[in-house]
């Protein structure tokens, strides 16, 4: 299955969906990709048709990814490298949240916490390190089927805006767009009129 099964597959497809409406323009800078073949091999790689779509995807994981980081149980005791002193007692267990990872200025910039679909156009994210934890580390431990996933998000967004037009209700500030709690993130709920892309 995909990082942590099917269910945060649909989580992930419906935060890549809601971003794209919510940024105006992306949809019709999409228009390109309706050309593309899903069977085409360069769904692999990041290059036209796809990149666009691949970016905007890879972002919208970076800012709402489904699930928190990897976790680890403490083997030792251990004193956290803070002024606040704090230490965590062996057999306890930790985590990375990627929610605020994904959003730290000290690691992606000013715009850290803005959804930015041309982050990723030259260059895919750092998979695997502490910058971009979303399918884990770069362990045996990491999401197997991350590509799959990927490729599977890209295609189902690139046939949602092929056949509709989705206008949201309002734009949503991205201070406001995603709920997080108890580790998951999820798009706020908003309304949208949709229509048959050839009316």
């Amino acid at each position: 299955m995909t990082w942590v099964g099917l269910t945060n597959l649909q989580a992930t497809f419906s935060s890549s969906a809601w971003d794209i409406i919510n940024t105006t323009g992306l949809q019709q800078n999409l228009d390109r990709g309706k050309k593309a073949n899903p069977a085409d091999l360069s769904i692999l790689e990041r290059q036209e048709p796809w990149s666009a779509i691949r970016s905007a995807v890879f972002e919208s994981i970076r800012l709402c990814g489904p699930v928190t980081g990897p976790a680890r149980i403490v083997k030792e005791n251990y004193s956290l490298p803070s002024e606040l002193k704090l230490s965590v007692p062996k057999s306890q267990v930790i985590t990375l949240s990627s929610y605020y990872r994904h959003r730290q200025q000290s690691v992606w910039g000013n715009d850290a916490a803005s959804y930015n679909p041309q982050r990723f156009a030259t260059e895919d994210p750092p998979i695997g390190t502490d910058r971009y934890i979303t399918w884990g580390l770069k362990t045996p431990h990491i999401c197997p089927g991350r590509w799959f996933g990927l490729e599977v998000i890209q295609i189902l967004i690139l046939r949602l805006f092929s056949t509709y037009t989705i206008v949201p209700d309002s734009t949503v500030p991205d201070a406001n767009k995603y709920q997080y709690n108890g580790g998951s993130v999820r798009w706020k709920d908003i309304g949208v009129t949709v229509r048959k892309s050839s009316e």
